[in-house]
């Protein structure tokens, strides 16, 4: 394209010169190449924009929670229905519900078992 445009510019110069070429034409020409340049400016800027907002859109999709029960990960919810991240929120008998990626289990918390997250282990 630079090449080009070198050659297109070359040509407009010898034009004019030889008188073919009126100044008024060769501003108009000008302003139509930057119009030209302006437009596929504007393209590029837009597909650039489109391509950040797919990969964008790429990543909130990974960390919406349906993705993550997607993935095989469950949500727990109270009776009130706040959900909760661990069994220290949680009394023996409590009435529970599971949300998996195709549907609900209501369940009752028989025995809380914490456990001793970097041995895998279950702690009294």
């Amino acid at each position: 394209t630079w090449e080009l445009r070198r050659k297109a510019d070359r040509l407009r110069t010898d034009l004019l010169q030889s008188g073919l070429l009126t100044y008024i034409e060769l501003q108009d020409w000008k302003l139509e190449t930057q119009k030209e340049q302006l437009l596929r400016a504007q393209e590029q800027r837009f597909r650039d924009a489109e391509n950040r907002m797919q990969q964008n859109l790429a990543a909130l999709n990974e960390l919406s929670p349906i993705s993550v029960l997607n993935r095989g990960y469950g949500l727990v919810l109270d009776a009130a229905g706040k959900s909760l991240s661990s069994v220290g929120q949680v009394q023996p008998g409590a009435p529970l519900t599971v949300v998996l990626k195709d549907g609900k289990l209501q369940v009752t918390a028989n025995d809380i078992l914490p456990m001793d997250l970097l041995g895998g282990k279950e702690t009294q």
